[in-house]
């Protein structure tokens, strides 16, 4: 469970992504890839918590400091949350952090847009992920009924750039972390150390040189669409070994490797089959 505790112990994966130096930024995808390989659950959740607080610099607020959890989700097509009036009304899916957060970012489609909004979290809430180990990453469906929506910025404005390309980057990062914790429990693996090796090149050498601020661009998002496909696919790839060559030291829930396995299952289809991530690829940006 991500608590206060754990992050004040960890500085570098509270370093904040849009006010920090290229060294820093790269020191906090390296802990959080060295985290999801060993627990993805908890990696989710330190991700959702950068991510609403790169949310919340870009729009220059001042409502999160080291020790306090952020919440953040993207909006889902079975969505039903709607803004009437200022205040939120329906179901939201997939909100992570929803039982210890005491800052909220919501994504919804408002007036033909999808837009950011910050809010808080209401009482009524199911638990949506109790597979072994990713329920501690405490995500939940919720069900706004009045609850004040204070809309930030939409997709098409400037400012969305950066959280959506932070957000991609983490889900790399994740992918790879989740990777990283398989491989030394299989056998006869070279292929997939060699490109798991190649694509933490590109994402730590990338998250360390490139400015946050850059301009969005169509060969920018085609590059980083494409990576993000390829850590999901080496992912799903490795996955598909162990089932097929492996199963036997990974089935059990009473041990490490066994907990990461599962993790990494329910993980690897967390924003639906790969197949129609490949749809996506565009040069636009993505949410995933």
């Amino acid at each position: 469970m991500l608590i206060p505790e754990f992050l004040l112990s960890n500085p570098k994966l509270t370093d904040n992504f849009v006010t920090g130096s290229p060294t820093s930024r790269g020191l906090f995808f390296s802990e959080l890839l060295t985290l999801a390989g060993s627990n993805l659950a908890l990696a989710h959740s330190v991700f959702k918590t950068s991510a609403c607080r790169t949310v919340l610099t870009v729009a220059d607020l001042n409502d999160m400091s080291a020790d306090t959890i952020g919440s953040f989700s993207v909006h889902k097509p079975y969505d039903t949350v709607k803004i009437v009036n200022g205040k939120l009304y329906g179901n939201k899916h997939w909100i992570t952090n929803a039982t210890n957060a005491s800052v909220a970012i919501v994504q919804i489609m408002h007036e033909g847009n999808i837009v950011l909004c910050k809010t808080t979290l209401p009482p009524d809430r199911t638990q949506f992920l109790v597979s072994p180990g990713m329920m501690n990453s405490n995500t939940f469906d919720v069900t706004f009924n009045g609850e004040s929506a204070d809309v930030l910025f939409t997709k098409t404005s400037e400012q969305y750039f950066i959280p959506s390309k932070h957000n991609t980057l983490c889900f790399v990062t994740n992918h790879l972390g989740a990777v990283t914790g398989l491989l030394p429990h299989m056998h006869e693996v070279s292929d997939f150390e060699f490109r798991l090796r190649d694509l933490k090149t590109i994402l730590l050498n990338d998250v360390s040189t490139t400015d946050t601020h850059i301009k969005s661009s169509d060969e920018f998002w085609h590059r980083r669409n494409k990576l993000y496909l390829e850590s999901k696919q080496l992912l799903v790839n490795t996955l598909q070994r162990i089932i097929e060559y492996n199963a036997g030291a990974f089935y059990g829930l009473n041990n490490m490797q066994g907990q990461h396995f599962f993790n990494c299952l329910t993980y690897s289809g967390h924003n639906g089959p790969i197949q129609n991530n490949y749809k996506q690829l565009v040069t636009e940006p993505q949410d995933y």
